[in-house]
């Protein structure tokens, strides 16, 4: 995990895992704009904390360390 990554166009603290890449990303843009196809970002079904690691399931705070991700 890259904690120094930014993303130009949202601002949080958590990653999305692209199941079609096997990557993670800062957003759905910024995985767009690296593949030469669309995320459907419906389909993302896991997250990964910036601040701590923790994977877990789509939601709006870290289930380990409380970290708020936007």
């Amino acid at each position: 995990m890259n904690k120094n990554i930014k993303c130009e166009h949202y601002k949080r603290s958590c990653f999305i895992y692209s199941l079609c890449c096997k990557k993670w990303y800062q957003c759905r843009i910024c995985h767009d704009e690296s593949e030469d196809h669309s995320l459907d970002r419906f389909k993302i079904s896991k997250i990964k904390c910036a601040k701590c690691g923790k994977i877990q399931k789509p939601s709006n705070k870290c289930i380990q360390c409380s970290n708020k991700f936007a």
